[in-house]
């Protein structure tokens, strides 16, 4: 299931060229700064801080971005 939720996911983004996705890289730590969110990520070339205007948590049950914004798993 999970290799064709991503490729679902590649393929739909692939169609806005403002749109990035990182695959195999891990959410360090992140915040908000009002106008937009800084996140600190991990990947075989090591640590980078990236900003985007958003930031959607899909990161599982566990999910590190779902406890910082205090939201219930229902």
């Amino acid at each position: 299931l999970q290799p064709r939720l991503e490729a679902a996911l590649r393929d739909g983004l692939a169609r806005f060229a403002q749109v990035s996705a990182s695959f195999r890289t891990a959410l360090v730590d992140w915040c908000d700064e009002g106008d937009k969110v800084v996140a600190t990520v991990e990947n075989d070339l090591g640590r980078s801080a990236i900003s985007c205007d958003f930031m959607i948590g899909c990161d599982g049950g566990s999910s590190m971005v779902r406890k910082q914004i205090g939201a219930q798993l229902q």
